[in-house]
C-alpha cells in the first residue's frame, strides 16, 4: 500500500503536479514530507527485515534424485524446491520426452555460507558418473 502510494506520488510529480504534497497515508496533511524522505525511511525499514544466505542450484539428472535429498538433508538442510527441468548443456539434449530417461531435476536451497561450501564439495563425486552442474548465489530476503 506504501509502496503504491510513492509510485502515485512519483507519477504526478512527473507529469508536472507537486508530487510531494501528499502524506504517506495518502490524506492531505499539515506534515507533509518529500517523497525522498518517505522512500528512504522505507527502504531502510524494509532492508532491516531482510535475511542474507545463500542460494545454491543443483541441476542434475533425475535418478539423483533421492540421493540429492538425502544428502540435503544429512547436512541439516530445512527445505529446497525440487523441478523437473529440460534443457540443452554439454552433456547434450535432455528433454525428458520419455519418463524417467534423458530427464533432468531442478533443486534449489537457501543455506548459510558454511552449509554451502559443504554442499558443493559434497556434490563433487555425483560430477565424475553424471550429468550435474550446481552453483550459488549470496541472495537476501524474507525467508529463516
Amino acid at each position: 500500500m506504501l509502496l503504491s502510494r510513492f509510485k502515485n506520488i512519483a507519477l504526478e510529480k512527473q507529469r508536472g503536479g507537486k508530487g510531494l504534497s501528499q502524506s504517506a497515508t495518502g490524506k492531505s496533511s499539515d506534515r507533509r514530507q518529500p517523497l525522498s524522505i518517505l522512500h528512504s525511511h522505507f527502504i531502510k525499514v524494509y532492508m532491516a527485515t531482510l535475511t542474507k544466505g545463500t542460494l545454491v542450484t543443483i541441476i542434475g539428472e533425475a535418478v539423483l534424485q533421492e540421493r540429492l535429498i538425502h544428502l540435503l538433508k544429512q547436512l541439516g538442510v530445512s527445505g529446497f524446491t525440487l523441478i523437473p527441468t529440460k534443457g540443452v548443456g554439454s552433456h547434450g539434449k535432455r528433454m525428458g520426452d520419455i519418463a524417467g530417461y534423458n530427464t533432468n531435476i531442478e533443486i534449489k536451497t537457501i543455506v548459510n555460507a558454511t552449509i554451502s561450501d559443504q554442499l558443493l564439495e559434497a556434490l563433487r563425486p555425483f560430477q565424475a558418473t553424471h550429468a550435474l552442474i550446481a552453483f550459488r548465489q549470496d541472495v537476501e530476503g524474507s525467508f529463516d
